[in-house]
């Protein structure tokens, strides 16, 4: 089996909400706002295993297929729920929990939007919302830019602070990269890629430019690097180092500037350097198995 289908069904089988308050398992029995939040994350997860057990019993390709249109659990089903309850207990800790799982869970991005508006006002300052922050380092809507910039402003928690500042570098950085795709000469592209983010999101990133764009990632990796670098990202990894590779990538990778050298041996095990090869067309494959 090739790396992307296990890649495609790992991604099938990991219930939504990875990030979102998986400490909250069993929530206080005198806080409804979580336990309305659990009994909707655990008929969500239960429909999950349901489907999985199914799936992984299947024998057949065609088997597989059927299963998963008809028993995968779809989180759109589960997102009103969640919004009824930021609506119903607002300020709650079941409020921010059921708000963060529509963040991560919503595929279309229609509710996405209002929920990070009620983030901004009620949970902006929560010390633990950096968890929410990290979850949007690839969503490229301008109201995920917008709650960042929120975060950042009135929060005084380091990790916080740190985890704000990364997101939202990222955000830029991607943001560079949408900007290119929609003003690119694949038509199909840039349509998708514009219905994607949205209009909203499409006509700001017009008016503010690439440049710009760039320059804002750039300087929001570095004050990561400088004021942040030990704050925790992911597993071990600290922000630190993960803003170094974006920096590097920002200032050396971009189509346009000086390839770094690359040395190395052919396959006839004769050393050379990128650089050797200067001022020709030189095409690298750069692979590997796994």
């Amino acid at each position: 089996m090739r790396p992307t289908t296990l890649i495609v069904l790992c991604a099938l089988f990991l219930a939504p909400g990875a990030f979102a308050f998986q400490d909250e398992a069993n929530p206080p029995q005198d806080d409804p706002s979580m336990i309305a939040y659990q009994t909707i994350v655990g008929a969500f997860n239960k429909k999950m295993t349901v489907f999985q057990e199914k799936y992984q019993a299947a024998k057949t390709k065609e088997e597989k297929n059927k299963i998963f249109e008809i028993d995968y659990p779809k989180a759109a089903d589960s997102i009103p729920g969640m919004m009824a309850i930021a609506a119903k207990h607002p300020k709650s800790k079941g409020a921010l929990a059921a708000l963060s799982w529509v963040v991560q869970n919503d595929r279309k991005g229609d509710q996405t939007a209002k929920a990070l508006v009620i983030m901004s006002n009620d949970f902006a300052t929560d010390p633990g919302i950096g968890k929410v922050c990290l979850s949007l380092t690839r969503n490229r809507k301008l109201a995920a830019a917008q709650f960042l910039k929120k975060v950042i402003e009135s929060n005084k928690n380091k990790d916080a602070l740190g985890q704000a500042c990364f997101a939202l570098a990222k955000w830029h950085a991607g943001a560079v990269k949408t900007l290119k795709s929609i003003s690119g000469t694949n038509t199909t592209m840039a349509k998708y890629v514009a219905e994607s983010a949205g209009e909203e999101t499409v006509s700001y990133l017009k008016e503010v430019g690439g440049k710009t764009l760039e320059a804002e990632a750039l300087a929001l990796f570095k004050r990561v690097e400088t004021e942040f670098a030990d704050v925790p990202y992911y597993r071990d990894r600290k922000l630190g180092t993960s803003a170094q590779g974006s920096i590097f990538e920002l200032t050396r990778l971009s189509i346009g500037q000086v390839a770094p050298d690359i040395k190395g041996e052919d396959i006839d095990g004769v050393k050379f350097a990128l650089s050797d090869y200067r001022g020709k067309v030189v095409v690298i494959d750069f692979w590997g198995n796994w």
